[in-house]
């Protein structure tokens, strides 16, 4: 698990008047292991660290506590309305999480052949024209992909979710990546079956971080399927947003949320193919 130590090691990528994107390095994280116990004095340290970053979002307190870091995904959202009515500012927050599998020449220096992206992203609009976004635990890649993506165009900041589509968008790269990654090894026991020696760990393992993948990107499709909601709720209170403009951006979130089920489809396939795999090595031995 990780957690923010220090918010000032944060790196801005993109600074402009009216929105920026924060993402935190590694470097600023600290990993804690959540089986062994850990003094109150620092677990309230860092719940006080957190709140500070996250203070500025508008967020609700409980996303400072340790519960809110150990779960594998939520969509929560929160509007301040003037006395007439409109729409001041809109906070989002959402979680999600990617497991990513390593080649052998990947290794982490625990010499693991996995690594996980607990990524949480926190959104907050204002009315006159703002929009600030902080990305947790996402990797390098994802940070070099919306810059680019963000210097050849600019958001409509009337819209409360116009960062959530570049940001999605980057996610979806991510989940493909993922479910790619863990693919390979299994078509490498498919193509060999006949010829070697079956390797029952590496098949476990395989196993293990397959449904891992899958259980998140199934957890990732509630995730999308309530900002789409939340979506939908808000243009229909905002006048300043054509209905072109609206149903457009609609439609491309329905266009994310359709891709991550693909490829929660694809990721089930895996684990069906691997599954095969294991009961026809069995049914083969002696």
């Amino acid at each position: 698990m990780l957690h923010v130590r220090d918010p000032l090691a944060a790196r801005r990528i993109v600074t402009r008047k009216s929105h920026y994107l924060r993402f935190l390095d590694k470097k600023s994280l600290r990993a804690i292991d959540r089986e062994k116990p850990r003094p109150e004095n620092e677990r309230r340290e860092d719940e006080r660290i957190r709140g500070e970053i996250l203070r500025p979002f508008n967020v609700p307190d409980f996303l400072k506590s340790d519960t809110s870091t150990d779960l594998n995904g939520y969509f929560g959202s929160k509007g301040t309305y003037d006395a007439a009515g409109k729409l001041e500012s809109y906070s989002t927050w959402f979680r999600c999480l990617v497991k990513m599998m390593l080649k052998a020449d990947e290794l982490t220096a625990s010499g693991k052949n996995y690594k996980w992206h607990e990524m949480g992203i926190f959104t907050r609009w204002d009315r006159v024209g703002s929009c600030k976004v902080l990305c947790v635990d996402t990797p390098r890649e994802m940070a070099s992909g919306l810059e680019e993506a963000l210097a050849g165009s600019t958001p409509d900041l009337k819209d409360p979710f116009a960062m959530h589509a570049p940001l999605i968008d980057q996610i979806v790269k991510l989940y493909d990546d993922s479910v790619w990654a863990i693919r390979h090894p299994i078509r490498e026991i498919e193509k060999t079956r006949q010829a070697a020696v079956p390797h029952f760990l590496e098949m476990h393992e395989i196993s293990r971080h397959g449904t891992h993948i899958s259980e998140i990107i199934s957890v990732t499709i509630e995730t999308m399927e309530n900002l789409l909601r939340q979506q939908k709720a808000i243009y229909e209170k905002l006048d300043v947003l054509e209905k072109s403009y609206r149903e457009q951006a609609q439609e491309y979130t329905r266009f994310q949320l359709q891709m991550i089920k693909s490829l929660g489809h694809r990721s089930c396939s895996n684990n069906e193919r691997l599954k095969s795999e294991t009961t026809l090595v069995m049914k083969s031995l002696p």
